[in-house]
């Protein structure tokens, strides 16, 4: 009696002649607990699916620039509001890029913050205190 005829294959034993022209896999365990060789085969469907969607409209990062461009030079101004004709040059500039940027649409931020908005504010604000504060000065000094 051979080992094919007990049962028993090269690779591991057979429980009963039924399953005896069946090659095993060697026992694994696998993560789930489930051996390799009693897993159950899952077809494979190969439909293609269509490409992610972009939900969120793009802006060029030039254009994004802008909004950011606008923040910056009025807190700039800000810092520097006691330096004349320098700090109201930039509260101008920059409340020029914070308006073109609100006139076009655009919104600056990555995740939808409005920083052309809160760069028009900081811009108009930096250039109310100059404002204020030199007018404020030249009349108390007489220099009207």
């Amino acid at each position: 009696m051979t080992s094919r005829d007990r049962g028993e294959s090269g690779r591991g034993r057979v429980a009963g002649a039924a399953v005896a022209h069946m090659t095993l896999m060697p026992f694994r365990a696998c993560p789930g607990g489930v051996p390799v060789s009693r897993r159950e085969k899952v077809p494979m469907d190969l439909k293609h699916t269509d490409p992610a969607v972009m939900t969120g409209r793009y802006t060029h990062p030039a254009v994004r620039g802008l909004a950011v461009a606008s923040v910056s030079l009025g807190f700039f101004s800000s810092v520097v509001f006691w330096w004349y004709p320098f700090g109201m040059m930039l509260a101008s500039v920059g409340l020029t890029l914070g308006l073109i940027s609100l006139a076009i649409g655009n919104r600056g931020g990555f995740k939808g913050e409005n920083l052309a908005r809160v760069g028009t504010l900081l811009c108009s604000s930096a250039l109310t205190v100059i404002l204020t504060i030199t007018r404020s000065l030249r009349f108390l000094m007489w220099d009207h």
